[in-house]
């Protein structure tokens, strides 16, 4: 026997002395009783090159002669790596290895041993740098086999796996048995625990994600289009994990919600023992707060009872509204990001609303530096479309964001009708020397202040000039507008709720619509309490027939459930798009059940019409990624290009 290189061979007793054999999957060499474990290429120079000798060993025969039952192929398959991060959260992340060549592409459950491959009697040589890397890769990231992996491997391999790691969303990859493995009957084991509510398939599926991510005690954001029930899936996860985790859930929400979640909490999990944590005979004292389930609380009060709610381990930290903590340098985000708990949960419609940064602060809430500390963030993420992809694919993990067109079946269509309406000519003029005014008065200094005066007068010159008497209709077109619609809904015996940001024109409105209809109207605003809220809604919701509620989108676009209306009229349009959006949410929500029509009221060649081109900037840079930017930049440039429209000088 000839001596072979000792680095060259993997040699092994063996009774077998046939020269070709098949051994734990691979093809082998035999020599005088000897295993010689070769590579790939040496298989395929003996078998396509009429190689007659490997390392000094003489080879008599191809292995095909020898294996006639192996077909071998000539040229390497590829292996191909996948990180599988599921957009709709239906299962477990995946880790994915395929193998692929001309004519095949196979799923492999394992990682090979070797730089070769049988698959149905077809042998393929594999590129053994390939291997070698992806072998590195496993012993890295500590991985055994593709398939399901925890959350936490999964958010490693995201960032720290190089370029040749796939990362995909699509479910639709995995195998019929991978889909049913990962499904969770959450209702049944909700009904189980006392829970009042059948959810929606897309609910189960949020509940399923929520308590993965709980079961890694990892944070998350809940994000949701408005109106599809975020509240009802936080509750279901509470209830389903009530047992096992058995502190109180903290939920802390703007002052106006809190009788909403108190509300939803005793409708859906009625045995869970609630805790309205706020005004003046709150309780100090954290044995009484422990005898709870769910603890409910304002942003102000958490912020000034901080030093006693951090002496309770919460189950999960929940927040409600979470862009109010965006700006990470207030108080209220510096304080709350302190509080002790298993689990933190943010729940927004909008994630980010002005920058990047909003969504930095609040993943820093959910993880604690899993994007990094501020600085490095916004050294390395610009507020642009390609950094919001790129930073979409690290944060994905922790974000469910489904929209109302995804879940269609259980929603009626919302129908959104734009309608530019031209100012008349004396309001062109009189708007003209308005805007000259601010224009002379700024300049380079211009805010949004400074454009006030133009918005009001777009929603009705009465705002700036109360002098002006008379029929509203007859000093403004898009009041007479407001009319006309109204008129057509008021003849189907129908509800409408109409948004504006001006208290006087909420009264005009209000007061004028209910004399000249002869029906009846509420009003919704700042100077309503918080309490008094609902019973306005519930009373606009119980009367039959037509009838009208004027809201302030801020003061009353969260956190209502106006589903009795079918009809929305943004009457003077919103700077932010998130504030518009959510208004609309009030009506157009779960337990709709009839298409709801959006009326967007706006004067051409004005203030307003930046404003919704503005809007339509920002929704489609927001389907692009999973945010819009608001920068202090934009919103300069946009401010200055609201006081260069003219109704006069388009004509």
């Amino acid at each position: 026997m000839k001596s072979l290189n000792q680095d060259a061979r993997n040699r092994t007793e063996v009774s077998n002395t046939n020269q070709w054999q098949i051994k734990n999957g691979e093809v082998v060499f035999v020599d005088s009783g000897q295993l010689i474990k070769i590579n790939s290429s040496d298989i395929v120079k003996v078998e396509y090159k009429d190689k007659k000798e490997i390392h000094g060993t003489n080879i008599r025969n191809k292995p095909s002669i020898e294996l006639k039952n192996l077909k071998f192929h000539r040229f390497p398959l590829s292996i191909e790596v996948k990180l599988l991060i599921p957009e709709t959260k239906k299962v477990k992340p995946h880790l994915l290895l395929k193998a692929v060549g001309e004519n095949i592409r196979v799923d492999l459950k394992k990682l090979p041993d070797s730089d070769q491959l049988i698959l149905d009697s077809q042998w393929y040589p594999i590129l053994k740098s390939e291997m070698d890397q992806i072998h590195s890769l496993f012993e890295d990231f500590e991985l055994e086999s593709s398939g399901p992996i925890n959350l936490s491997k999964c958010i490693e391999i995201a960032k720290g796996a190089p370029e040749y790691v796939e990362i995909t969303s699509e479910d639709a990859i995995l195998d019929k048995e991978d889909l049913i493995d990962q499904n969770l009957d959450v209702q049944a084991k909700l009904d189980e625990n006392g829970f009042e509510a059948t959810l929606y398939d897309y609910q189960r599926t949020g509940v399923f994600w929520l308590n993965m991510i709980a079961q890694e005690r990892l944070g998350c954001i809940l994000a949701d289009e408005m109106g599809l029930g975020k509240t009802i899936q936080i509750i279901a996860l509470v209830l389903l994990n009530n047992r096992e985790m058995p502190s109180p859930t903290l939920v802390i929400a703007p002052a106006t919600l809190l009788e909403n979640w108190r509300r939803e909490i005793k409708k859906f999990a009625p045995d869970l023992k609630i805790l309205i944590h706020i005004g003046s005979d709150r309780t100090g004292f954290p044995s009484y707060i422990k005898e709870y389930d769910i603890v409910i609380s304002s942003y102000d009060t958490a912020v000034r009872d901080y030093s006693m709610l951090n002496m309770i381990n919460w189950s999960f930290f929940v927040i409600d509204e979470a862009q109010a903590i965006k700006n990470p340098e207030t108080q209220r985000a510096n304080i709350l990001k302190k509080l002790d708990s298993d689990v933190y949960i943010a729940v927004t419609g909008t994630p980010v609303e002005n920058s990047l940064t909003d969504l930095w602060s609040i993943m820093d809430f959910c993880n604690k530096g899993f994007l990094g500390d501020r600085e490095y963030f916004e050294t390395n993420y610009q507020d642009s479309i390609e950094d919001a992809k790129r930073v979409e694919q690290i944060v994905s993990p922790f974000i469910l964001r489904r929209t109302i067109p995804e879940v269609a079946n259980n929603l009626p269509e919302k129908i959104i009708i734009p309608q530019p309406i031209p100012l008349s000519d004396e309001a062109s003029r009189k708007y003209e020397e308005i805007r000259l005014e601010i224009e002379r008065k700024y300049e380079a200094n211009a805010s949004l202040v400074s454009i006030v005066k133009l918005r009001q007068f777009c929603a009705h010159p009465k705002l700036l000039d109360e002098s002006i008497d008379g029929d509203p209709a007859f000093t403004s077109t898009k009041f007479l507008r407001l009319m006309e619609l109204m008129d057509e809904i008021k003849s189907n015996e129908e509800k409408c709720v109409v948004f504006t940001s001006y208290l006087n024109m909420s009264d005009i409105i209000s007061d004028y619509l209910s004399r000249y209809f002869g029906m009846k109207s509420y009003q919704i605003d700042g100077r309503i309490p918080v309490k008094e809220r609902q019973k306005i809604v519930d009373a606009f919701s119980e009367r039959e027939g037509a009838s009208l509620l004027v809201l302030n989108p801020k003061a009353a676009g969260t956190g209502l459930n106006i589903t009795s209306a079918n009809h929305v009229i943004h009457y003077n349009l919103e700077w932010n798009p998130a504030v518009e959006d959510q208004a609309t949410a009030r009506v157009h929500r779960l337990g709709q059940r009839r298409p709801v029509t959006v009326h967007r009221l706006y004067h051409p060649n004005t203030v307003e019409e930046v404003i919704n081109e503005r809007l339509s900037r920002k929704r489609e840079l927001s389907e692009e990624a999973i945010i819009g930017t608001e920068g202090e930049d934009e919103d300069l440039a946009d401010i200055r290009k609201s006081l260069k429209k003219s109704p006069i000088l388009s004509n």
